[in-house]
């Protein structure tokens, strides 16, 4: 029987989703025990060395993101001859990413006595983590690329079936290695031979999946630049897209970077323990709304501009939603949730100006609602945008890190790392600010929507005030209500119940305010009927 639109973008949340929990939740465990077995430094290391192999796959050059918009249209209309293309040229492209992440590589190592020159740990660590990691993202590239199909054909779910449950598995065993071998003699090899081990699994289970569900798709690698001819499009949207790609590292890879340069690996650790829970989140949440775009891209195949439209107030309404419960829930949190993850350790407590901008930062990535819908048009031409944004996200940190660094005292830190992670993350943050919340918007609704920019202030305005206002006066009460966090099972049901009280107060006041949670409201209202009459 075959689905809706609506309900394959349900049936690819809702698996995504309680896949990616699960995984949140092992994920924590495995830190948990492994900052036990090899302690803060390394910890920081293999943060370090995951943030520099980020930057090294904008190699990608947004490939993927111009390969899943050139799909849309030929899976609509079963043009299973144009998809075969599409997949070669993206096949084409990836040999020779392959190529420069090699040689990008080899160049990096030369730098790694310096870069871990302080590393107490044994060096080979950093070099077999990094080849481990390298080799993973390498065969993204030469096997894995094809992967795509299942996304752009509004069939995520099956891959998050398996590959996610692979990545379980993974962390399973590497959770058992390191509680019931915590003193085992080189337990950190056979910790990195469980990551590639589990990683070689992945790709034979893809390869079945794509035999099965698509036995038809065989891409001809050779022939990928003469289909380019046929496809010019792929080359203006990588160009385009490249520059988007860009800023998305700047924020999520060089950050972490930044924090380096005025702080420790320790503490570049204790920051990706918040970085982890925020990601985790961000993410998942991500995975989630996103298996939407397919759905939005057909839209906007189809010509359907009133049914797009409809989507992105809907979508606004519900991500800041999300947006608002979650920054609460961070903000108000997050300490105990350190505590019991990681121990009753106040150094791995960052400050609370820190986690204040952390919470502002997790609310507009959660909230930003545009890079959806502008890549479902194919909207990347803005190239300067997100130019701009990695350059006030990278030099702007720097230089905020700097100020706030030699200042520290009187911003009210106790040291100068502390203020300098602070500096950076403001950077961040105003990056977001002026590109993402204020240009977009305007981007979005001059090229796509064809309406004027003031159409979209006059109805986005309440959202941040209503996210205000809740947040401040729920985080009053709370801290009036003087709640006992001093055991675990106090902890899991104090936090049971505030977000519980919290969610369905938000729901309640962005129900009665907002059009387009009503609408998305009714909508998932009529599609849960439709399911139980089933």
């Amino acid at each position: 029987m075959s689905r809706t639109r609506t309900e394959k973008g349900v049936l690819n949340g809702t698996t995504t989703l309680l896949f990616y929990i699960i995984g949140i939740c092992v994920t924590f465990l495995v830190r948990r025990y492994f900052l036990s077995s090899f302690g803060e430094e390394v910890l920081g290391m293999k943060g370090t060395i995951a943030n520099f192999l980020g930057v090294l796959n904008l190699a990608e050059l947004g490939v993927a993101t111009a390969i899943a918009y050139a799909l849309y249209k030929p899976l609509v209309n079963n043009d299973r001859e144009a998809i075969n293309e599409i997949i070669s040229v993206q096949a084409w492209f990836y040999r020779r990413v392959a190529i420069f992440l090699s040689i990008a590589t080899l160049i990096l190592f030369c730098f790694f006595p310096f870069i871990f020159r302080s590393l107490k740990a044994p060096q080979w660590y950093a070099y077999t983590t990094f080849l481990i990691f390298f080799w993973e993202s390498l065969m993204s590239y030469l096997i894995n690329y094809r992967a795509i199909i299942f996304n752009a054909d509004q069939r995520s779910y099956r891959l998050t079936l398996n590959l996610r449950g692979i990545h379980i598995l993974k962390n399973l065993i590497q959770l058992a290695l390191l509680y019931f071998y915590p003193h085992l003699e080189n337990l950190y090899l056979y910790y990195l031979l469980v990551e590639i081990g589990i990683s070689i699994l992945g790709i034979y289970l893809l390869e079945k999946m794509i035999q099965k569900d698509y036995p038809w798709l065989e891409p001809q690698v050779k022939e990928g630049r003469s289909f380019l001819k046929k496809h010019k499009e792929i080359i203006t949207k990588t160009k385009q897209v490249f520059a988007h790609q860009l800023a998305g590292t700047a924020l999520v890879q060089v950050s972490p970077i930044l924090v380096l340069v005025y702080s420790s690996y320790e503490l570049v650790g204790f920051y990706t323990n918040y970085s982890l829970i925020i990601g985790s989140i961000a993410v998942g949440l991500e995975m989630s709304f996103n298996v939407l775009i397919s759905g939005i891209g057909n839209l906007v195949a189809e010509g359907n501009s009133k049914g797009v439209k409809k989507m992105f107030w809907e979508f606004l309404a519900l991500k800041h939603l999300f947006a608002t419960i979650i920054a609460l829930v961070f903000y108000t949190l997050s300490k105990g949730l350190i505590i019991y993850w990681l121990g009753d350790n106040e150094s791995y407590i960052l400050p609370e100006m820190i986690v204040v901008l952390l919470s502002l930062n997790l609310y507009l990535r959660i909230a930003r609602v545009y890079d959806v819908f502008a890549a479902a048009y194919g909207l990347f031409q803005d190239v300067w945008a997100p130019l701009v944004e990695a350059i006030i996200n990278i030099a702007g940190g720097l230089l905020l890190g700097y100020i706030c660094s030699v200042f520290y005292e009187e911003l009210g830190f106790t040291s100068s790392e502390y203020a300098g992670i602070f500096g950076v993350l403001l950077g961040a943050t105003l990056s977001i600010l002026i590109i993402v919340f204020i240009w977009k918007p305007y981007f979005l609704f001059s090229e796509a929507f064809h309406q004027p920019v003031s159409l979209y202030w006059k109805n986005y305005v309440k959202y941040p005030i209503i996210s205000l206002t809740l947040i401040t006066i729920a985080y009053k009460f709370i801290s009036s209500l003087a709640l006992d966090f001093s055991t675990l099972p106090l902890f899991i049901l104090n936090s049971f119940l505030i977000i519980i009280a919290f969610s369905t107060l938000s729901f309640f006041v962005f129900f009665l305010l907002s059009k387009g949670m009503r609408e998305i409201s009714f909508r998932l209202k009529r599609l849960a009927f439709a399911y139980l009459k089933k």
